[in-house]
This record gives structure tokens, C-alpha cells and sequence, in this order.
């Protein structure tokens, strides 16, 4: 239940996040737009091959994701696109840690489903989310470093993913 609960509350505040965000300052290229998807889609395949023997570590680390994920998501209100758009910058919240700890908590989320999943299974969708993660995290700031604003961020806010990894 707490996978399933975690899963549609996400859902929720993208589906309201959706309906009142900003209008798009600037658009993503076509490169950008095709590069991103992957990472879009990863998360769906992950849950999708789980099992049904969830261990209170994949339960937590799953719940864990989806707190920093929805949380990351709230904060950034009106300025929430699915793919690479420029409608704001956001600095407060869980963004005064990581540039993009929406996508920090997707992958949280991506290991929780992993550690259900038998190791042929979970290793190579671990290892896809990751890489597909990053092209759409660079994909992104290629658009979003166009604003001066994103520019003073990267700078107060050194870190992407994981600090003081990436």
C-alpha cells in the first residue's frame, strides 16, 4: 500500500501541477525534447517489473523518493514542465541543496523498485535511469543557462544530482 499510495500521490501533484503552471518563457529544442523522454519513461518500466515481495528497505527507499520527489515538485509550482521548457527559476526548498532533486527523488525511487527486482532485471534499469537522468539533466541546462538567473543559481548551487558527486 505504501508503494501504491507513494505512486499516486506523485501523480496527483503532476496532474495539478499541469493545470496551473506557468506559460513557457522558452522551449526546449527537438534534440532536447527527444533526448529527455527516455527519462520520462524509465520510471513506468521500472515498477512495472517488480515483484510483489516489497522488503521494508525497497518500501522506504521508494517512499523516501517520492517525499523528495513530491516535495521537490511543490516547490516548483508554476514553474513544473515534463519536458525541457524555461518558465522559472526556482531556489528555495530542496533546490538550495541540488539543482534538480525532483529527478533525485526519481531515482530514489527507481532504486526502490530495483532492490525487488532480480538483478538481471534491476541492474540494467538502474543503470538506464541513471544515464538516462543525466542526458536529460544536461539537456535541460543547456535551455535553462540561457536565463542570467540560472546562470547566479548554478553558481550559489554547485551540485545536479547527488551532493558532492554530481
Amino acid at each position: 500500500i505504501v508503494v501504491r499510495l507513494s505512486v499516486v500521490c506523485l501523480h496527483l501533484v503532476v496532474g495539478f501541477l499541469v493545470l496551473r503552471r506557468e506559460p513557457v518563457r522558452k522551449h526546449g529544442s527537438w534534440q532536447a525534447l527527444v533526448l529527455a523522454t527516455p527519462a520520462v519513461l524509465i520510471g513506468g518500466l521500472a515498477i512495472t517489473v517488480t515483484s510483489s515481495e516489497w522488503t521494508i528497505l525497497a518500501q522506504a527507499t521508494l517512499l523516501g523518493g517520492a517525499l523528495l520527489a513530491t516535495t521537490s515538485l511543490i516547490f516548483l509550482g508554476k514553474s513544473f514542465s515534463i519536458l525541457p521548457a524555461l518558465r522559472g527559476i526556482v531556489s528555495a526548498g530542496p533546490y538550495r541543496f541540488v539543482r534538480h532533486p525532483a529527478y533525485a527523488g526519481e531515482l530514489l525511487m527507481v532504486l526502490g523498485c530495483v532492490l525487488v527486482c532480480p538483478l538481471n532485471i534491476g541492474t540494467p534499469i538502474l543503470l538506464m535511469t541513471i544515464a538516462f537522468l543525466v542526458v536529460r539533466i544536461l539537456a535541460e541546462e543547456q535551455l535553462l543557462r540561457r536565463d542570467d538567473q540560472y546562470a547566479v543559481y548554478c553558481k550559489t548551487v554547485r551540485w545536479r544530482l547527488v551532493p558532492w558527486i554530481w
